[in-house]
């Protein structure tokens, strides 16, 4: 470069993307709830089973987040969920991660966010 050219300013990118995934902190198939809901009796050993069911979903969500950790997500917390987030993967990529990794469609949820440089698609 010479000393008339001006170096070139990084471009702004005229769109830009969010993906989104939530894992759910809560089993789809929570017997203890749905016994509640119902008013239902219960017995210790429903209990106990629920705890092993809840243990075991917590650990399937705690690999999932580790499979993204390793592909620059981050965390946040939110209602009886987990928040994945990045601004590198897209949705269809992360989807092909997790099944592959062996975690069903039903244990995560993506949303793609397009942004414009000047507002929301």
């Amino acid at each position: 470069m010479n000393r008339s050219e001006k170096p070139k300013e990084a471009a702004t990118p005229i769109v830009t993307h969010l993906t989104r995934v939530k894992f759910s902190l809560v089993p789809d198939d929570d017997m203890l709830a749905e016994a509640a809901s119902d008013k239902k009796l219960i017995t210790p050993l429903m209990v106990n089973q629920a705890g092993n069911h809840i243990s075991e979903h917590y650990a399937r969500v705690t690999k999932m987040m580790e499979l993204l950790a390793d592909h620059g997500f981050i965390f946040r917390a939110g209602k009886s969920a987990v928040y994945c987030f990045s601004n590198k993967v897209e949705a269809g990529e992360a989807k092909r991660l997790l099944l592959s990794a062996g975690f069903r469609d039903r244990e995560f949820q993506i949303q793609l966010e397009y942004t414009r440089g000047w507002g929301m698609l």
